[in-house]
């Protein structure tokens, strides 16, 4: 071995990143531009019959090959020893590594190791015959090349296999113990490194609260109600943070042994915008896009398209029944849109309420419209302070919009209640509204104040009974005088107490807990526990008269009030009630009822019930009409609680 630490060669490896110097070979890591200069450095060592004495190969392949960023290959260092020095690799050592094998994928390279020999010349001598005395001479001397057993070394084979393309992988622990025990055999002494799998970009929800909780809701009395879920639709606010991406981030990669880049796989994108829905906004942040709500409201996922949405109505397209909703359904939003069935026995309440399939359940809507497209089966719909449309067939149900318009196409065996009603064709229904605006009635009872039928008849051996409900103006007569008498005895009662009332106030006691009263109220006066004794004993004796009189008072409004209804409903009753058969196809009744409450009457009845009170047909003067064919037309008008009754009645 010659060393070329002390040779003028040795400047021939020096450069900006490489230094030589007595202590060892060592690279400068701020000078070196990328891993591939370090491996065209290392290629001209071996290259020119050199190669590293002490050579530390970890930190060799380390620098060449490391997935590290350059600047951190040095461990916070700024400079590296890779080695002791540069030595001169002999040509006859050269020729002692010959046994490499290297797959063909360069997945994986295997030696064999065996004894080795190097050829040397050396003089051997030339014998003469024996003399007298039995020596045998040498006459002459011949040069002989002859083979010496010699070892091989790990510095040496790694310059030896890197000549022939083996660059990356040495197992170097299985290398050296192969060389110090002298064995002999094929050996797997280098593998290729396969690259770090790439991660795809993924999603990161950025709330707790974007996902339904379909678990059952705890009350607040603490029972559980297994019929409604927690949170079947999460609800959001403005500029409220949803969903985060998490970039794609390419693999590490890997290299065969012949020094050949494995590139990892290439990861998956996935771009924002294709979540970005109505009511949502992207934002480009430091720590990456981010996707917000643009506005307070619902949040719901399309099914089809997959856009996340925040919008101040609700659009479902699972239908609601147990497995899809967890159970019944109560909104605080104002629209609600369902696009599946509601199952039977399911719950749905809310404000406005559209639904486009069928509805087999309960659907209830509080100062809103019910809108069904499809058809209400066996089911029910309820419109508290508004309004009812189905588009289809009503079919075994019950309708009610006691305050609002019905509207419907085809009706069958339906109880439908509402102020004013209007069904293109009903077949044996039980129809109640102040306003009936009926196409075809087959079978039905009818009852309502104004009344129009453009075609009646029977239906399966049930006629149809129309009902004229007229006020009792008698009945409502002697409640107007009740009503009147007890409000003057409430104003009697009422000035006996004003009068108490003004006898206290010039009591400065009173006049202390009046503007005492106010301040405790207004929290600008905080009493101390003993003041709170003395409060307690003027309330005590100041509050009961003035409760009794602000209770007298309200008792006294609220009566006024009832009595101004009542004179409204005096004045007009008996005055608008009339009804209009166009064209009597079958059996028909049209008769008169008097109702002391008027419609009200038959609200809380059951389908049933309501069918058998508007079914029976009174005899005599309640008589409007009765017969199989013809028309009617009739109108009441009242004055001063006697009828006269105009009746056309054409045969």
């Amino acid at each position: 071995m010659t060393d070329l630490a002390d040779s003028t060669s040795q400047n021939a490896y020096a450069t900006s990143y490489v230094s030589l110097r007595e202590v060892g070979v060592f690279i400068s890591i701020p000078n070196v531009s990328s891993q591939e200069t370090l491996r065209e450095f290392a290629d001209r060592v071996f290259t020119n019959g050199s190669y590293f004495v002490g050579l530390n190969y970890g930190v060799f392949m380390e620098l060449l090959y490391g997935n590290e960023p350059m600047a951190t290959l040095g461990k916070g260092k700024d400079e590296v020893k890779i080695a002791d020095s540069i030595a001169i690799f002999a040509e006859e050592r050269q020729g002692l590594y010959k046994g490499l094998k290297i797959e063909r994928r360069g997945d994986l390279a295997e030696y064999l190791f065996e004894p080795v020999f190097i050829e040397t010349e050396r003089d051997e001598p030339v014998f003469g015959l024996p003399d007298k005395q039995g020596v045998v001479p040498i006459i002459k001397y011949r040069r002989a090349i002859v083979q010496v057993p010699a070892r091989i070394n790990f510095d040496e084979f790694v310059a030896a296999l890197w000549l022939k393309g083996l660059r990356f992988g040495i197992d170097e622990k299985v290398v050296r113990e192969a060389i110090n025990t002298g064995m002999t055999g094929r050996v797997n002494i280098a593998a290729q490194r396969l690259p770090t799998d790439s991660k795809d970009a993924e999603i990161k929800e950025e709330s707790d609260r974007l996902h339904q909780d379909r678990s059952p809701l705890v009350l607040p009395n603490g029972r559980i109600d297994i019929r409604r879920a927690k949170n079947r639709f999460p609800q959001v606010s403005k500029d409220m943070l949803l969903l985060r991406k998490i970039p794609r981030r390419l693999g590490l990669p890997g290299y065969s042994v012949t020094g050949g880049v494995i590139e990892p796989r290439p990861p998956k994108d996935i771009r924002l915008e294709s979540l970005a829905g109505e009511g949502t906004r992207i934002e480009h942040t430091t720590t990456g896009d981010v996707l917000m709500a643009s506005r307070d409201g619902f949040l719901s996922v399309d099914t089809h398209s997959g856009l996340l949405r925040v919008s101040t109505k609700i659009e479902n397209r699972e239908g609601v029944s147990i497995k899809s909703t967890g159970g019944d359904i109560s909104l605080d939003v104002n629209d609600f849109t369902e696009f599946g069935e509601v199952q039977e026995k399911r719950v749905v309440e809310g404000v406005n309420l559209t639904f486009n399939s069928s509805v087999f359940g309960t659907v209830i809507s509080r100062n809103g419209t019910i809108q069904i497209n499809g058809n209400l089966s066996g089911g029910r719909a309820q419109a508290i302070n508004g309004h009812i449309n189905i588009k289809q067939k009503a079919i075994n149900a019950r309708i009610e919009a006691l305050d609002g318009d019905i509207h419907l196409h085809i009706a069958e065996e339906c109880s439908i209640i509402g102020r004013h009603v209007t069904v293109a064709h009903a077949v044996n229904c039980e129809i109640v509204g102040e306003q009936l605006q009926i196409g075809l009635a087959e079978g039905c009872a009818l009852a309502g104040k104004v009344i129009e039928v453009e075609r009646s008849n029977i239906r399966k051996f049930n006629e149809t009974v129309i009902s004229v409900v007229l006020p009792d103006l008698p009945a409502l007569d002697r409640q107007l005088t009740e009503t009147k008498a007890h409000e003057a005895q409430l104003q009697q009662d009422m000035q006996l107490k004003l009068r108490r009332l003004i006898e206290t106030q010039s009591n400065d006691g009173f006049a202390n807990y009046l503007a005492l009263k106010a301040k405790i109220e207004a929290g600008t006066v905080h009493l101390s526990t003993e003041q709170q004794e003395g409060w307690s004993k003027l309330v005590a004796r100041y509050a009961p008269l003035l409760h009794g009189v602000e209770e007298q008072t309200k008792k006294l409004q609220d009566l006024q009030a009832e009595i101004l209804v009542l004179e409204e409903q005096r004045m007009s009753a008996g005055t608008t009630e009339s009804c209009q058969v166009k064209t009597v196809l079958g059996d028909t009744v049209v008769q008169k009822l008097v109702s002391g409450t008027g419609l009200a009457a038959f609200y809380r009845l059951s389908g049933q019930q309501l069918g058998v009170v508007l079914r029976q047909v009174k005899e005599g003067c309640s008589r409007i009409f009765s017969g199989s064919h013809g028309a009617v037309v009739y109108a009441s008008q009242t004055d001063a609680g006697v009828s006269n009754d105009a009746l056309s009645n054409p045969k």
